[in-house]
């Protein structure tokens, strides 16, 4: 779900003890699922470029985790005495010092997510141009094994071919009558 930030506990002064309290569950809330969200993301792998800005942003986070909790700190103080002063200070941290270090980290998480998308894409594009050097080897690989065995089976039947035709033209010959003439073997496969 949707968590408030806290300026809106800052500039709703008349929301109920209770609907205050929901409002920081819900920030303690996004906090453990952020820094399980850390604790899942830090082991992983990163270039140069991408472990200097990941650590940046974390440096923003924690920058904008102490203004966050100064902010609900002042809030919590403002409760307590109602004081025309102490919801200035807390709507002035929670609204305006906030804001500068939410800035700062959402443009810290932007430059991360726009280096991993520029490594994904690169990793994409060296993925299909594999494939397509695969693809096309496949293919010339494909056309040489046919060539290869054109070549052979023409070589086979000739090396089978020739003799018997030898033999054939021998026995027409002798058909006619002609006992005369010789076949001449000069291969070594048959004794």
């Amino acid at each position: 779900g949707r968590v408030e930030p806290v300026s809106a506990v800052a500039e709703s002064p008349d929301l109920p003890p209770q609907g205050r309290r929901e409002m920081y569950d819900r920030f303690d809330e996004a906090k453990r699922r952020a820094d399980e969200s850390f604790a899942v993301l830090d082991p992983l792998p990163r270039d140069r470029e991408g472990d200097v800005m990941w650590r940046e942003c974390h440096r923003a986070w924690d920058r904008w985790w102490r203004d966050h909790t100064t902010a609900v700190a002042l809030l919590r103080e403002w409760e307590g005495n109602h004081t025309e002063a102490s919801h200035a200070a807390a709507s002035h941290q929670a609204i305006e010092m906030n804001a500068v270090s939410y800035t700062a980290l959402t443009n810290a998480f932007k430059r991360l997510l726009d280096h991993a998308g520029e490594l994904v894409n690169g990793a994409r594009n060296r993925a299909n141009s594999s494939a397509r050097t695969a693809a096309v080897s496949t293919v010339v690989a494909s056309l040489i094994a046919v060539l290869v065995a054109v070549v052979l089976g023409f070589s086979l039947a000739r090396f089978i071919a020739d003799p018997i035709a030898e033999v054939v033209s021998l026995m027409q010959a002798m058909n006619k009558g002609d006992m005369t003439r010789r076949i001449a073997s000069v291969r070594s496969d048959e004794t």
